[in-house]
């Protein structure tokens, strides 16, 4: 007899929507989700308030999908579970950190509501990142990253059609020959190809496939260096060139990476302060007045946030989304600072809204803890952790990748690619299903 309850209607459903029909439903998402990045957008649909947040919010029937198979699906929808759940813990007590400490900072300094908001919302977006992580881990297992990437060269393949109707064929091709002559200095068309998130989120799949093998995948690796080369982000490209040759250094001549990666945790950690020392001295302006590098302005921000924290161990820290709502509410006499909106520099970010204390809790739970976390899945796990870690750690350098949605989404979702079926050897099997799920 047919079961006529909703229950029933819903498994009958699942029993005919397969994992292609999933795959395309999800890279569809994707894009949806990804246009959130667009820049080449009607005015009509850019002057919309709030858009970026309903076009990310494209996402959460896919991650109901994955709640509903969790709950009852059967066979292959189990196999990742065990580690899928591992890793769903250890993301999210990531997230709780971050916001205990907020939370504590923002009551001690008797932070205002619309900071509080603000700060709260840019956390809830970061816990999406892992709930879609983790749904899609869970549904497609090793082939989730693939299923991302294809989704974020659709967005990109129609962003740059998007760009040609906007500025036309010819001043598009005279921008593309002004930024191949000028070596990266970016106007019109190739202004807009230069989507930050998604250039550094090209970045990551550039490292997986890497890792996966180039001959293996050489249209993928080639597609994702295009993409990566069309929004062409100095920072990312030096964080690519320390991270592949750090790869194949580690996988040919380092036994023991689990120790390796912890003492370059630590380096890192410790490199990150001074960094941020250097800045806060001034080396950093008189540096690139020196040598006659264009900071993009990073040194006149840098001035401007000066008197915001202080290299003391008792700095507390101004509360999560301070610099934004500074910036927001301030003037410059030579810098649109509501159009700037931060620091470009992920290690002062940071420090300035975490204090002195949280930027060593931030840099060691990521290099130090996740780095010993992940070993428990085996060396392949453990080492593209490692390179996506060294890669957006480069990138913090001048930029903000620190909590960007797309590349905080797939930097968190590659390394999972490696677990394979090798984390029922690493982790406690579920054990026989004895319930209706």
């Amino acid at each position: 007899m047919t079961d006529t309850t909703v229950t029933g209607f819903l498994k009958r459903f699942w029993k005919r929507w397969d994992e292609r029909l999933l795959a395309l439903f999800y890279i569809l998402t994707t894009v949806v989700a990804t246009f959130s990045l667009c820049a080449s957008f009607p005015s009509w649909i850019s002057t919309t308030r709030g858009y970026r947040v309903w076009l990310k919010a494209a996402y959460v029937p896919f991650v109901c999908v994955s709640a509903y198979l969790w709950i009852w699906g059967r066979g292959a929808y189990r196999k990742n579970r065990s580690a899928a759940r591992a890793w769903l813990i250890e993301y999210l007590a990531y997230i709780i950190l971050m916001f205990v400490m907020t939370s504590l900072i923002y009551f001690v300094q008797g932070a205002d509501r619309a900071l509080i908001m603000r700060g709260y919302e840019k956390l809830a977006f970061q816990a999406f990142t892992v709930f879609i992580t983790i749904s899609a881990f869970y549904i497609f297992g090793q082939k989730a990253v693939d299923h991302t990437f294809w989704g974020f060269v659709l967005f990109y393949v129609i962003n740059i059609i998007f760009a040609l109707f906007r500025y036309g064929i010819t001043p598009a091709l005279h921008s593309i020959r002004d930024f191949i002559v000028s070596f990266g200095q970016a106007n019109g068309f190739m202004k807009a190809l230069e989507l930050h998130d998604a250039v550094f989120a090209f970045g990551v799949f550039i490292i997986y496939y890497y890792l996966e093998g180039v001959k293996k995948h050489p249209v993928k690796f080639a597609l994702a260096v295009l993409f990566f080369l069309l929004g062409f982000k100095r920072i990312g490209a030096l964080a690519i060139l320390v991270a592949l040759p750090l790869g194949s250094l580690l996988k040919r001549y380092i036994r023991d990476l689990k120790k390796a990666g912890l003492i370059l945790g630590v380096t890192i950690v410790l490199a990150g302060f001074a960094y941020i020392a250097f800045v806060k001295l001034g080396g950093f302006s008189a540096l690139t007045r020196l040598l006659g590098i264009n900071s993009m302005g990073r040194d006149a921000i840098y001035d401007f946030v000066e008197d915001c924290y202080t290299l003391s161990p008792s700095f507390l820290g101004r509360g999560f989304e301070y610099i934004t709502q500074l910036f927001k509410n301030s003037t410059h006499p030579s810098l649109n600072l509501a159009n700037i909106a931060a620091v470009h520099n992920s290690y002062l970010t940071v420090f300035i809204e975490f204090g002195f204390f949280g930027y060593f809790l931030w840099t060691g739970y990521w290099l130090v803890w996740h780095h010993g976390w992940t070993a428990r899945f085996g060396k392949k796990v453990m080492l593209a952790q490692l390179l996506v870690s060294v890669y957006l750690f480069v990138t913090y350098l001048t930029d903000n990748t620190s909590f960007y949605f797309s590349t905080g989404l797939v930097a968190r979702l590659m390394p999972m690619m490696f677990i394979g079926l090798d984390h029922k050897q690493t982790i406690e099997s579920p054990g026989p299903d004895t319930t209706h799920v």
